[in-house]
């Protein structure tokens, strides 16, 4: 607290240079300012970053954090697939040296042993960077609130437990998450669309009209796929994606979201390319234009949950690719139909793809998204001024 300002720290995944979690600072920070709140905004991530170029809010590292930290603080745990992440696989998507050195087995043994990325990155106690106590850092109260989350189950792990009993707010963003989290205990949980549906509020078309892309003029299909995720026949994708965009009498376009390691959609959306030259491949050079090719697109085809969320901001139709990202599908159930599934690959065709369209159309309109957004902001104004 500053005088009688509040202080938010924010926490989130925002260092590294992945499309959703950079959204997370810049959406709640606009909130703030569109709320007029008395609060004094801190930024912070695993560690400290400068994105800038790029769009994003600099970072301040967890280290740093765990200086700052007051009694009372008020942390603000900012969405993303955070919730049980350990040190090692989030320093594994910030140092690409780390992440090719954790998958040799006689390194993996000793980070599991000894913990040197936690050594690297923090001083506190804490096994969860994003799940935490406030005896973890030493102070006996903190006020944490979880805005929107996602992350796995935590099969009743009893320290988890009471870190996230100790939250003021425990908000979540879709369904298997709300689940995990109260099938065994009596957590008191909210079920809150996830943050950056709000991009559209902030960011509308007339702003992305400014953002000057180099985007085609013709209509298009806004393709993306992770390197991890993607088929394992490229070939024959390419040839499901022409034949679709063909029906549709559409162009595509490949555009890469996640650049971070572990994601590195660019590697394989330029194989795609290199096979399919007919395709248009896209480097962003920053994050408004990965928002502006998709708000500005017909469909948006990927495996990214923060692809289609943003297409659903502005009322695009989203297909999800790859049955196996829970994540992503969950949440498309979650907030369009339970009836929509992500496809994989062996299922993308025109008929299956119109079928999903129609579900899109038909379940998914402005009022309803109207109505998740005052949602989350319903659930931001109860952290900032609870």
């Amino acid at each position: 607290m500053i005088g009688n300002k509040k202080t938010i720290r924010f926490l989130s995944a925002a260092d590294r240079k992945n499309y959703g979690d950079l959204l997370f600072p810049l959406i709640f920070k606009n909130v703030l300012k569109e709320l007029k709140a008395n609060c004094s905004f801190e930024n912070y991530g695993i560690v400290k970053s400068d994105l800038s170029t790029f769009g994003a809010l600099k970072t301040k590292s967890y280290k740093q954090l765990e200086k700052n930290i007051q009694e009372n603080d008020n942390i603000v745990i900012g969405g993303g697939e955070v919730l049980f992440a350990n040190w090692t696989v989030l320093y594994s998507f910030i140092n690409k040296y780390f992440a090719q050195l954790i998958k040799k087995p006689f390194f993996k043994k000793i980070e599991n042993k000894f913990l040197i990325s936690k050594k690297i990155l923090s001083k506190s106690h804490t096994l969860y960077p994003y799940c935490f106590h406030p005896n973890d850092f030493n102070v006996k109260s903190l006020n944490i609130y979880y805005s929107s989350v996602g992350g796995g189950s935590y099969n009743k792990n009893s320290i988890l437990k009471k870190n996230l009993e100790a939250a003021k707010v425990l908000s979540v963003r879709d369904k298997r998450t709300l689940l995990n989290l109260t099938k065994n205990d009596e957590l008191i949980v909210k079920l809150v669309p996830d943050s950056a549906l709000l991009m559209s509020r902030y960011y509308n078309i007339t702003f992305l009209n400014k953002i000057n892309s180099r985007i085609i003029g013709k209509s298009y299909i806004f393709v993306q796929l992770g390197k991890k995720k993607g088929p394992e026949n490229i070939h024959l994708f390419g040839q499901h994606l022409k034949n679709i965009a063909k029906h549709l009498k559409k162009n595509v376009i490949l555009c890469p979201i996640g650049l971070a390691a572990g994601h590195e959609d660019h590697k394989i959306l330029k194989a795609l390319n290199l096979e399919f030259p007919e395709f248009l491949y896209f480097e962003p050079k920053n994050i408004f234009e990965i928002m502006e090719l998709i708000a500005k697109s017909d469909i948006y085809i990927g495996t990214s949950l923060h692809g289609a969320i943003t297409a659903m901001s502005f009322l695009k139709p989203a297909i999800g690719l790859n049955s196996d990202i829970i994540k992503l599908e969950n949440y498309l159930q979650t907030w369009i139909s339970e009836d929509y599934k992500n496809l994989s690959y062996n299922e993308l065709n025109y008929k299956n793809v119109i079928n999903l369209l129609n579900i899109f159309y038909e379940r998914y309109n402005k009022a309803k998204l109207l109505k998740q957004q005052q949602e989350i902001l319903s659930n931001i104004k109860n952290i900032i001024y609870s």
